[in-house]
């Protein structure tokens, strides 16, 4: 077995104290981004409606209307480039996983989630839904569900269907029932994502120091990029304007 001198012994604990210290200090250094987001978008046209028929039969409200962009349809996320980040995937229920489907609309528009989470499906509407993706590498189908049915392996304690999302970037939803419906499960492989509020600001604080990819995303207009170098203490700030 090999011995040590105390002086090496100590200068070993001193070399582990410095790359620990300087280690939970480079952790604790942190900056932000914040900015303002315009829209600039064209309004694409109603598509028809080929569920109307079956919809009027059950249900005389109509679906809400989307013409107008909206700015909680935009989600802007942070991607280190300079260190990897542990992301967690949310298995539970919440606000964060669920699309309500209701007067045959998707609600949210927009949902963003980290990679791998569970998104709930709920369906207020009194008639069916059947909700599905073709999107390549994260395609499924739940087939026609009525209100107050559930499905699902593992079964859930409310009305939802559920489904485990696997791939990245953007899922496109449809209703096989009224194809007017769709919606967007946005995936990402970062916790650093928000978005943006009813003024087209947004704000992104506690960001740990690094060169990061700034990814700006719409559905009608896809995913601007720019390259930011966040550093401890300053805040970087970075407008947008969102055209297709």
């Amino acid at each position: 077995m090999r011995r040590y001198s105390l002086p090496y012994l100590l200068l070993s604990l001193s070399i582990c104290s410095f790359v620990l210290s300087t280690h939970a200090k480079v952790l604790c250094q942190t900056g932000s981004i914040e900015g303002v987001i315009t829209l600039r978008l064209q309004v694409k046209s109603a598509r028809a409606l080929r569920g109307n028929a079956y919809r009027t039969q059950t249900n005389t409200a109509s679906p809400a209307k989307q013409d107008v962009p909206r700015f909680d349809d935009v989600i802007i996320s942070m991607h280190p480039q300079s260190f990897k980040v542990k992301t967690t995937p949310i298995k539970d229920n919440t606000p964060a996983t669920r699309i309500v489907q209701q007067n045959a609309t998707f609600i949210p528009h927009v949902l963003p989630i980290v990679q791998y989470s569970t998104v709930y499906f709920t369906n207020e509407d009194p008639f069916y839904h059947n909700v599905f993706s073709v999107t390549p590498g994260a395609k499924f189908n739940v087939g026609r569900r009525a209100k107050g049915e559930i499905f699902g392996q593992q079964m859930p304690d409310s009305d939802v269907l559920k489904s485990e999302i696997k791939g990245l970037g953007e899922i496109r939803l449809f209703c096989d029932i009224h194809s007017q419906m769709n919606a967007v499960i946005l995936s990402l492989d970062t916790p650093y994502f928000t978005r943006a509020g009813s003024d087209g600001s947004y704000s992104l604080p506690q960001l740990p120091i690094g060169k990061y990819e700034l990814r700006i995303y719409h559905p009608d207009a896809g995913t601007h990029r720019q390259s930011v170098d966040i550093k401890n203490g300053e805040k970087v700030v970075t407008n947008y304007t969102v055209t297709n």
